[in-house]
């Protein structure tokens, strides 16, 4: 396959399924190059001011498969940092959701121990008072 085939079957594809939104423009050439593919948006459509330029470019097998290998290992490289960045930062979240936890827990159990302690010794002076009264036989 040659790239002609590539340039008609895609023309062909969206000719067919694409030609409501755009209008196109083949083989195109301009001052400063030619473009092989051109989509305009039509006036009033979804996609009015849009334009795209394809330019067409033929690889041998083997310039594919090394320039496809290298994208595909930087791919794998990019997501494997991300999972590293990701990971880190769920770590972070974790550590401050923990401490958040921790402060609220000493902030909302610090006051009930107070309380209890008002509370115990009031009490204590309730029950010295009450031992007062009945004199232990």
């Amino acid at each position: 396959m040659n790239e002609n085939f590539y340039r008609t079957t895609f023309f062909e594809l969206c000719s067919r399924f694409l030609s409501r939104w755009f209008t196109w423009n083949v083989e195109r050439s301009y001052p400063k190059g030619k473009t092989d593919l051109e989509f305009v948006g039509k006036f009033h459509e979804k996609f009015a001011g849009v334009r795209m330029v394809i330019r067409f470019k033929y690889f041998s097998n083997a310039q594919f498969a090394n320039q496809y290998r290298e994208m595909f290992f930087n791919a794998l490289r990019e997501m494997k940092e991300k999972n590293q960045e990701l990971s880190q930062r769920k770590m972070v979240i974790l550590g401050s959701i923990a401490a958040s936890l921790v402060l609220f827990i000493i902030f909302l159990i610090i006051p009930i121990l107070i309380k209890i302690e008002e509370n115990s010794a009031s009490t204590a002076a309730q029950l010295e008072h009450l031992f007062q009264k009945f004199p232990s036989a």
